[in-house]
């Protein structure tokens, strides 16, 4: 999912899923994005501690539930066009590139 998202292969290391250590492909709005993917992973991982299925759809429901949460604190402190920056990888792979995408984060 997440070459899915950013076109880049991100080296699989450790230091990098637990430690959130910043690759060196990514650009800081992009490694932005990674952290809230990676949280909203984690937080997937926890809640089904010891169940048989984790559901990717659910991580993708969470990180959806963190953009709304980025768009209204974007909305408080006027910072729209970082948000922009840093959502519109994650509203491309999401919903597609058929509407702009200032459209799709109104």
């Amino acid at each position: 999912m997440i070459y899915s998202i950013f076109n880049t292969p991100i080296p699989k290391h450790p230091s990098t899923a637990l430690l959130c250590k910043k690759p060196d492909a990514l650009t800081s709005h992009q490694f932005q994005l990674f952290l809230l993917i990676m949280t909203a992973a984690k937080q997937t991982i926890a809640k089904a501690w010891k169940t048989k299925h984790i559901s990717i759809e659910v991580t993708k429901g969470k990180i959806d539930w963190i953009m709304v949460q980025e768009k209204m604190s974007s909305i408080l402190l006027d910072t729209h066009q970082k948000y922009l920056l840093v959502w519109s990888p994650w509203i491309e792979y999401r919903f597609g590139t058929n509407y702009p995408t200032a459209f799709l984060s109104i």
